[in-house]
């Protein structure tokens, strides 16, 4: 055989293996994307069911005078759900614990600049107090993930 049909059939076999490459590498590409379209059609269902569940049980039960607000809880609630989504390991405890701290000290910084006052009966001590926490154990964990990043 000469070099120039061996290099021709050399060149027919890459060829059809770089098809066959390409086209195995797109059907995965379509499966995934298949299954992330599947997950965003999944977590909008569990919205919308989230949303009606959480209007439904107020025909249910009345709040206490320490129970959040009807629009909070449901806020809550639906940004809890969405935060899980991204990482199953948080828990609706921390994911409360976070928002209310971060709400604190929003507050904080609103009163500062002069566009808010303190509710009345509120304890400014305390509340100054719950921010310096959350600030120390904030500053602890991007300490944590420095030392991790090195």
């Amino acid at each position: 055989m000469s070099s120039e049909i061996k290099l021709g059939i050399a060149g027919i076999v890459i060829g059809i293996a770089g098809i066959v490459i390409t086209t195995v590498i797109a059907i995965c590409a379509m499966l995934d994307v298949r299954n992330q379209v599947k997950k965003i059609i999944k977590i909008g269902r569990d919205l919308a069911y989230l949303r009606v569940k959480n209007d439904l049980v107020w025909e249910f039960i009345d709040p206490t005078e320490s129970a959040y607000t009807v629009q909070i809880a449901n806020s809550l609630h639906e940004f809890g759900f969405l935060a899980q989504a991204l990482d199953p390991n948080q828990t609706a405890d921390t994911i409360r614990g976070v928002v209310e701290k971060e709400s604190l000290e929003f507050a904080e910084e609103l009163v500062n600049n002069g566009r808010a006052t303190w509710k009345k009966g509120l304890s400014l001590e305390k509340a100054r107090g719950q921010i310096t926490i959350w600030r120390a154990e904030k500053n602890v964990e991007r300490a944590k993930r420095i030392l991790d990043e090195k």
